[in-house]
């Protein structure tokens, strides 16, 4: 018996390799049952070497029943039916909905176009590094969100936080600006964490001059139609500081009425589905965002600089459920005051800052608001438009950090965020 037991644990062992025996086990259950059929048949008489013999035969015949193992014609006809045809048909075409090949998940990222408006070097690229730092700092504490700018997005981006981290260092002059010539994008992808990217926004930053050109205006009006957000840029030292006579230099610097004629254009017979955020964003404004009174008179100056679109918007929509607009100041510095302005020798206006006292730091304020208001109306589209509703959370704790603020000039002028 000790043998048929050893017997019992090879054969389990020899599981495992079951293909290579395969031929092996063939050949002994034909033995098993030819020794079989003498025993019960023949005239042989069983003695005490050959009865533990013909025992494990018997249990080796069992055993590969019950564990089926396959036989070796079994096993050429399988190896047959596997092998790939060296000359395969081309598969029959099935444009159906079901047969369809289902898209990868990064192809299933949802895009939203931002379009950022402004005139010449007014500071737009500024203030998109200021809110991506800021966004950095505070909003992504227990947001649970992820935020990431593209490889590209983020050297410019850091380039230009250096430049103004360090900007306190010396008088800054700021006045009309060449600027850049050319469009710039920035691009962040939004999802969950350890998550694939659910949205992307694109930034496109358009130089001031294409305002003015009928073939370059044409193809920012197309894209102000199809962006969910607009941030209107607005330098408050050109709002609230007149020169001799009065004069303001708001048009010159801020191109208000080419924005205007163009935002006009835009927002013309739009699609009845179409919704969209702008943001009316005055920058460099720490001079006015100090006392009370001067945030109030900022607003009323941004309302009047744009009245005509937002009377175009009302009237479009007078109950609000498609455009929404708001007012967000943002200090894109912090320590820094309007000291005085002046007028170079061309007659063009420069406007002069510098640093409150010594010890001031590079402390800008509000910048993470445009995510606030911005990013949550856009969380709000992508639940609307995918029936997914993975951002509830951070959609409801974005609105929780909005400034709704009058008195530190935060305003919403119409719509529901």
């Amino acid at each position: 018996m000790q043998i048929i037991l050893i017997i019992c644990a090879v054969v389990l062992v020899i599981v495992f390799f079951k293909k290579i025996i395969t031929l092996i086990f063939s050949i002994l259950r034909i033995v098993t049952f030819l020794a079989l059929l003498v025993i019960l048949f023949g005239d042989v008489t069983p003695s005490d070497k050959i009865e533990p013999s013909i025992l494990c035969l018997f249990l080796i015949f069992i055993s590969s029943k019950i564990l089926n193992w396959p036989q070796s014609s079994d096993y050429k006809i399988q190896e047959k039916e596997t092998k790939p045809d060296t000359q395969p048909k081309p598969p029959k075409r099935d444009n159906s909905p079901s047969q369809k090949k289902p898209k990868s998940p990064i192809n299933n990222i949802q895009k939203f176009q931002i379009t950022v408006l402004g005139g010449h070097g007014v500071g737009k690229t500024s203030l998109l590094a200021t809110v991506y730092g800021e966004f950095e700092r505070h909003l992504t504490r227990g947001l649970q969100l992820q935020v990431n700018p593209s490889y590209q997005t983020r050297n410019i981006l850091n380039d230009k936080l250096g430049e103004l981290e360090s900007a306190l260092d010396s008088e800054i002059v700021q006045g009309i600006n060449a600027g850049e010539g050319n469009k710039r994008c920035y691009q962040f992808n939004i999802g969950l964490p350890l998550q694939l990217p659910a949205i992307q926004l694109e930034f496109n930053d358009y130089p001031g001059g294409w305002l003015k050109d009928e073939n370059y205006s044409k193809e920012v009006i197309n894209f102000l139609r199809a962006s969910t957000a607009i941030l209107w840029v607005l330098d408050a030292a050109a709002l609230m500081v007149r020169g001799e006579n009065e004069e303001s230099y708001s048009t010159k610097i801020n191109q208000t009425l080419h924005i205007k004629t163009i935002l006009n254009l835009a927002f013309t017979d739009l699609p009845d589905n179409a919704k969209k955020v702008i943001l009316l964003v005055p920058i460099k404004c720490e001079t006015w965002t100090t006392a009370k009174k001067d945030r109030l008179e900022l607003c009323v100056h941004v309302e009047n600089e744009c009245e005509s679109v937002i009377n175009l918007l009302k009237s479009a929509d007078p109950k609000g459920n498609r455009f929404a607009i708001a007012i967000i100041p943002v200090e894109t510095l912090g320590g820094v005051r309007f000291d005085h302005l002046q007028v170079d020798a061309n007659k063009q206006p420069q406007f002069i800052f510098k640093r409150k006292d010594e010890e001031a730091l590079y402390q800008p304020r509000y910048a993470e608001q445009i995510f606030a208001y911005g990013l949550s109306f856009i969380l709000q589209r992508y639940s609307e438009q995918s029936n997914d509703r993975k951002f509830t959370e951070a959609l409801k704790k974005l609105v929780e950090r909005r400034n709704t603020k009058e008195a530190e000039g935060f305003k919403v002028l119409h719509g529901k965020f």
